[in-house]
């Protein structure tokens, strides 16, 4: 019963009823009726009220990091990572940001930062892998265009480095999650662009298996 739902929190709001949720519960509702204007002025004003509360501050990165607006998402994670500097999930949000915007050293470095906080932090290295993966991708294609012979081996060389940069990370990932098939399917490609014959029957017969 959404209508009725804000009605009543929006009357919680008009009389400052003191607890940061109100607003988080009442700009969901607002995105559930499909109201995302509305939905932005509340938490805003629930920001401005409580700029600390953590709730707020999570569905604010949330919002931005849909958006891929990069700049305002990083904004409020530093703004949370102040008080609660250990939480993983605010590290790897900020890499994914630093990946988004194409800042992939950052985001290489901050990825790693995730891992070095637990070394069972599949995401981290999944991550990462992809990130050096997709940039092999790039490189290909940008090689494919290229009618110089030489600045096109030089480009499928500088392709085939970034994929042996993603194996193990990728690795480590299937270490963390034997079951993951994503990761295999990866691992498999992997292999068999890189000609690793050995490793390329084993993680195919993980698949079959």
């Amino acid at each position: 019963k959404n209508d009725e739902a804000v009605k009543y929190y929006e009357l919680a709001r008009k009389y400052n009823h003191k607890d940061p949720n109100t607003y988080v519960f009442l700009k969901q509702k607002y995105f559930d009726m499909g109201d995302t204007a509305k939905g932005m002025e509340v938490i805003e004003d629930g920001f401005k009220k409580y700029p600390a509360n953590q709730s707020i501050l999570i569905e604010l990165i949330n919002y931005y990091l849909v958006r891929n607006e990069a700049n305002k998402a990083l904004e409020y994670l530093d703004l949370a990572k102040k008080d609660d500097p250990s939480n993983i999930s605010f590290i790897f949000a900020e890499a994914t940001l630093y990946d988004k915007s194409g800042n992939k050293e950052k985001a290489k470095e901050t990825y790693l930062k995730c891992t070095e906080m637990d070394p069972n932090y599949f995401n981290g290295y999944y991550n990462l892998g992809v990130m050096l993966y997709n940039e092999a991708v790039r490189l290909y294609e940008e090689a494919n265009k290229e009618n110089d012979q030489k600045k096109y081996e030089a480009l499928r060389a500088q392709g085939d480095e970034a994929l042996a940069q993603a194996i193990p990370y990728m690795e480590k990932a299937h270490e963390v999650d034997p079951t993951e098939r994503t990761t295999m399917e990866t691992l498999k490609t992997l292999y068999f662009r890189l000609k690793m014959t050995e490793k390329y029957e084993a993680i195919m017969k993980e698949l079959e298996q």
